[in-house]
């Protein structure tokens, strides 16, 4: 089992679908737009195999 999250990188990113060339699911981009200005919380600890835990995005 593996965990990330601890390791010396100074900051979070979360890619989301709408990456690249995938248009982002509608009611997705529609809670994020709504969310503009509000504050944030950003988890992007993830763990392998048993237990999964995914990043998280908290607003």
């Amino acid at each position: 089992m593996a965990i990330t999250g601890d390791e010396d990188i100074p900051f979070t990113l979360i890619l989301t679908s709408g990456f690249g060339s995938f248009e982002m699911n509608e009611e997705c981009a529609e809670f994020l737009n709504k969310s503009v200005g509000k504050y944030v919380g950003i988890s992007g600890r993830t763990q392998i195999r048993a237990g999964v835990t995914r990043p998280m995005v908290i607003i």
